[in-house]
């Protein structure tokens, strides 16, 4: 077959023409993105508070595939960071707290050896074993606490979840969103 048959054939069969030039523009467009970076082409549907956490330039435009690995280990930093910062000042605190504790003791034991000296000495040492009594820890105190800190991680580590879930299905994050939205009016 020459060319000059292939031109006739193609003259006289418009339908032929019509598949060739289909075929060749699919080929050229098929050659057009193989050169393109498909994953700038791919919307991630993220948190918006999750984008802004991390300083995304734009949250309300959201981010592409290709920026979503670089986001997602600076979500991981920015949580891992507060998660630290969070735990630094629930040890300075409860090192505040057991300076009181021993403070209050102190006191207390000073005022037992010197109070029975005084007139109405008694009444001075019930008052202040009262006091120190309200800034001790309570029978079960450590369970409570224990309790807090562990509901309160379990509820963080739930948090982190459901943001990268939605961020990691768009379908299942709009309707999360819906949801969040009717619970915060109710």
């Amino acid at each position: 077959m020459n060319l000059d048959s292939l031109k006739n054939a193609i003259k006289s069969n418009p339908a032929l023409a019509a598949s060739l030039a289909a075929l060749l523009l699919a080929c050229l467009a098929l050659a057009f993105a193989q050169g393109c970076d498909m994953r700038r082409m791919v919307k991630v549907d993220a948190p918006k508070d999750l984008l802004s956490a991390v300083d995304v330039s734009d949250p309300a435009e959201g981010i592409t595939l290709a920026e979503a690995d670089a986001v997602w280990a600076d979500w991981t930093a920015w949580v891992n960071e507060r998660s630290t910062r969070f735990r630094r000042a629930v040890d300075d605190a409860e090192g505040r707290y057991a300076t009181l504790e021993s403070l209050v003791n102190l006191g207390l034991d000073a005022a037992n050896t010197a109070a029975p000296s005084l007139p109405g000495g008694a009444f001075l040492v019930g008052g202040l074993s009262l006091l120190t009594g309200l800034m001790l820890k309570r029978p079960g105190e450590d369970k409570r606490v224990f309790a807090e800190k562990k509901d309160s991680y379990n509820a963080g580590i739930e948090e982190g979840k459901r943001l990268v879930l939605e961020a990691l299905n768009p379908a299942r994050s709009s309707a999360a969103q819906v949801a969040s939205l009717s619970r915060h009016e109710a």
